[in-house]
């Protein structure tokens, strides 16, 4: 495959962004940490596909090695960027394109979010049927929407909860507890001078971790969002405000303003500022300046003193040939005296390395959640969206070490070692009010605390995919402490 075919994939696939659960961010990660792009990749998702064709019109295909994980990755890229859509349907000077989805997954976890990174119910079978349709790159805007219908095979009961009736870590409620339908991502976006704007629903992460974002990570939860972005080789601004589900009376949202910025060609440093707010909300005096993209959001809060949830991350990634190191850090919160009744230091840590070489790669990732961390103690502004953590998917007091060996025998083919280490604390479990400080208590500094809860996960991956959009993934995971046996399968079309 040439380089030109390999660009004008991009220039004839749909014009969306790039969706984050793609192939894609991968693949740009291994080319550039081998050494075969010169600009570092963007640490925040989703990506442009003119920022991916961007990336690409660097590569020069003759000076790659002949090795199967190079062909792997190029395969995938191939495969996800040629959208070659089942229907075209002409509508004017454009098209829309419809793809069907079709999946079959089972999943012995009891977490929605397995070793492989992928999402399912927890210890259930399902059945998932569903499309996704987006304009072609004629079109003056981008448009995108995928739904689907799941069913399951074991009976599981929605929950009640201060954001009202629905399926737990999800927004919707199911029907009769075997049947859901769910759109996930639906969106338009449209260019504004040397900006692009965005309004819909979507993912949104921002960190360069592999498995899951201190900051944002919006696993498994997209965001309904109004979002202004723009980008270049060596910077990428991000503006926008997100609706969060409600607690009680209180409706919620999200604040964000980010930057990232290419110091060198091997090192890119990205900044981010969250607030929580609620216009029905003593805590929030004036909420018009979250809404004003021209407004730094520290500067608004300290100006009008408002008491909203604010939260700080900064990340990093460094990037030498055959070896990347990548960190991020979020503080929730933290105090600078000794008192012994000082408010508890909230903040989240991750930082891992990757290692390609040849038909090998080997990745090892740490990451660190101290008690009381994305919970506030005024309840309706924490951190988060249907009871779950927007950032990592650890919740607060834990920690995870994360290690894999991965090897490619075949340009269609990955297999997988995992090893993974997770610790719970007691402020990781019960209820809200369990997991927030209480003002009038002295907080409990240790971690992780006590009682602790320990899990030990090795196990084998496999993801094989034989054609266009086809995909297998299984993966079969030993858990020492309960001495039990945990699998995951999903056999789809998509």
């Amino acid at each position: 495959m040439s380089l030109v075919l390999l660009i004008s994939l991009i220039i004839a696939s749909f014009a969306d962004d790039v969706p984050t659960n793609f192939w894609t961010y991968k693949a740009l990660d291994y080319l550039y940490t081998t050494g075969y792009l010169n600009t570092i990749p963007p640490t925040s998702k989703p990506y442009s596909t003119l920022t991916v064709k961007r990336l690409l019109s660097e590569l020069d295909l003759t000076t790659l090695p002949g090795n199967s994980q190079t062909a792997f990755y190029l395969n995938r890229l191939k495969s996800e960027l040629d959208y070659q859509a089942l229907v075209k349907i002409n509508i004017g000077s454009t098209n829309m394109l419809y793809t069907p989805i079709i999946r079959l997954t089972h999943n012995n976890f009891s977490s929605r979010y397995t070793p492989q990174g992928l999402i399912a119910d927890p210890q259930n079978n399902l059945a998932s049927l569903g499309f996704k349709l987006s304009f072609d790159s004629t079109a003056p805007i981008s448009f995108y929407h995928l739904s689907w219908a799941t069913f399951r095979m074991r009976r599981d009961a929605d929950t009640w909860d201060p954001a009202g009736r629905h399926y737990p870590n999800t927004r919707y409620k199911s029907y009769t507890d075997y049947f859901a339908f769910e759109t996930p991502v639906a969106y338009i976006s449209f260019p504004m001078w040397f900006l692009k704007a965005k309004i819909g629903r979507d993912y949104l992460e921002i960190g360069p971790a592999y498995r899951s974002s201190v900051i944002l990570s919006c696993v498994p939860l997209t965001l309904d969002q109004i979002l202004i972005k723009a980008e270049a080789k060596n910077y990428k601004i991000l503006w926008f405000v997100a609706g969060l589900s409600r607690w009680h009376e209180y409706q919620r949202y999200l604040s964000g303003q980010r930057g990232e910025l290419s110091i060198t060609r091997y090192f890119r440093l990205g900044g981010t500022m969250l607030v929580v707010w609620s216009p029905d909300s003593l805590q929030t005096r004036s909420f018009f300046g979250y809404l004003n993209p021209l407004v730094p959001l520290y500067l608004e809060k300290s100006i009008t003193g408002d008491e909203d949830n604010v939260l700080m991350g900064l990340d990093l990634s460094l990037t030498l040939k055959n070896l990347k190191f990548y960190g991020a850090l979020l503080i929730d919160n933290y105090e600078f005296n000794q008192q012994p009744n000082r408010p508890p230091n909230c903040y989240g840590l991750s930082y891992g390395i990757y290692l390609p070489y040849k038909n090998f790669a080997l990745r090892s990732e740490y990451s660190k959640v101290t008690r009381y961390t994305y919970y506030h103690r005024i309840y309706h502004i924490a951190y988060t969206h249907y009871s779950v953590p927007l950032g990592h998917s650890l919740g607060p007091d834990a920690d995870e070490l994360f290690c894999q060996g991965e090897f490619y025998p075949h340009k269609t083919l990955r297999i997988a070692l995992i090893g993974l280490l997770v610790r719970r604390g007691d402020g990781n479990r019960g209820s809200l009010e369990h997991k927030t400080w209480d003002a009038n208590e002295i907080p409990i500094r240790e971690f992780p605390s006590r009682p602790i809860e320990k899990t030990r996960l090795f196990g084998c991956e496999l993801n094989y995919y034989p054609n266009f959009l086809s995909e297998v993934s299984l993966g079969i995971y030993y858990e020492l402490e309960n001495r039990r046996l945990n699998s995951y399968f999903r056999l789809g079309y998509f």
